[in-house]
């Protein structure tokens, strides 16, 4: 019987076994940055660049030509993004937040910290974007009916994070990360007030999406929220569960109440987040991004974090680009063999690379990447079912 990408997808994220892996690329913390965009368009001889769909940001152009080439099975919407308006300083960039951007390597970085030094009622008086023009959604409607007609179905559908960054995030963006973490120990009232901001902005963009997807999407992705270094967390689980447990339970039951087909949440957090895990279940979160798995998990975290969470978070990433996208196709090989090896059995993972695929990355490697795991993954199906 052929299956299609969605359902795939949907059987994957159930926990059972597909007849291959679910294969991603374009989402929101795991797409492809301009430069190497323009190298995959030239080595497949697609032809023109398409028309970018936002400017002034690290990754500018999603292209499903190129998704179709390769043979993913999620294809992506999303509402208008939040602008980022020139400076009168050259190379800098201001958002409604109040954030200045500036591009640094590959990726936009904020330089200035708005509420940093502010007291409580100057930060509740802030001017506070208000980011719910309607156009922002209209475009959203109509992307989801040429979807609809274009493939009647046939993807699983995924709505991009309506911000860049989440609760955490964009409160340290806003007062800056140093003072932001000494607040959550000694001035706790004003942590309150920001995530409180925060979270109704972030609710609020994210009903108004939902309302204009019409019932399309299977998967709505997060504002990525990095609460973890390479080695460890950033905060404790006790301040994660008393600053932001709820209002992520909130978002979430939101989400899911909202949409009447059945939807799956993603979250993406980079760095060491084991101990968070937990948590997000409680939360209501289907699947977790990325499980970097160089510098950050070793093969054994891997291996028990699959175990513990197996039917109850689905995982999307897991492929190392530091060193495996970057170098020989032996090494991608190896590494996409391993984490299918790892994740793929029972169900339960898309496999996606483990963050933005950067400059440094060879485009070789990524069309070679999602044609061995295609073909990798069908062979171990095959073979379990015929023994």
């Amino acid at each position: 019987m052929i299956i299609t990408p969605r359902e795939r997808v949907i059987k994957s994220l159930n926990f059972k076994q597909p007849d291959r892996v679910p294969m991603a690329l374009g989402g929101s913390a795991y797409g492809v940055t301009d430069e190497l965009y323009f190298k995959i368009l030239k080595l497949m001889g697609i032809g023109e660049v398409t028309k970018p769909f936002r400017k002034n940001y690290s990754i500018n152009y999603y292209d499903e030509r190129i998704l179709d080439r390769i043979g993913t099975d999620t294809r992506y919407v999303w509402i208008e993004p939040i602008r980022r308006i020139p400076c009168a300083k050259n190379g800098e960039y201001i958002d409604e937040w109040g954030l200045i951007w500036k591009k640094a390597g590959p990726y936009f970085s904020v330089i200035n910290a708005p509420l940093k030094g502010m007291s409580y009622e100057e930060i509740k008086n802030y001017s506070w974007p208000n980011t719910f023009e309607s156009f922002r959604f209209e475009s959203l409607s109509r992307m989801i009916e040429d979807k609809r007609k274009l493939y009647a179905g046939r993807y699983a559908i995924s709505l991009r994070s309506v911000t860049s960054h989440g609760l955490f995030q964009l409160a340290c963006d806003l007062r800056g990360t140093e003072d932001f973490l000494m607040d959550l120990a000694t001035n706790k009232s004003i942590v309150f007030l920001i995530i409180e901001k925060i979270h109704e902005i972030i609710s609020k963009l994210i009903e108004s999406a939902l309302d204009a997807s019409l019932d399309a999407v299977d998967i709505v992705e997060l504002p990525g929220d990095d609460f973890a270094s390479q080695s460890s967390l950033i905060i404790s689980p006790k301040a994660f569960e008393e600053f932001f447990l709820t209002p992520y339970k909130e978002i979430v039951g939101c989400i899911k109440a909202k949409v009447k087909n059945k939807v799956y949440v993603l979250f993406h957090s980079d760095g060491y987040m084991k101990d968070l895990l937990d948590f997000l279940v409680e939360i209501g979160v289907d699947i977790f991004h990325p499980l970097e798995p160089l510098p950050v998990y070793s093969i054994d975290d891997l291996i028990s974090i699959k175990k513990k969470y197996q039917g109850r978070l689905a995982f999307l990433g897991a492929v190392d680009i530091k060193k495996s996208l970057s170098g020989r196709l032996a090494k991608t090989k190896e590494e996409v063999k391993k984490s299918i090896d790892i994740f793929f059995n029972e169900g339960g993972y898309i496999l996606a690379p483990a963050n933005h695929l950067q400059a440094d990355v060879n485009e070789e490697n990524v069309v070679f990447m999602y044609e061995f795991a295609r073909k990798y993954s069908r062979e171990k199906v095959k073979s379990k079912y015929d023994n």
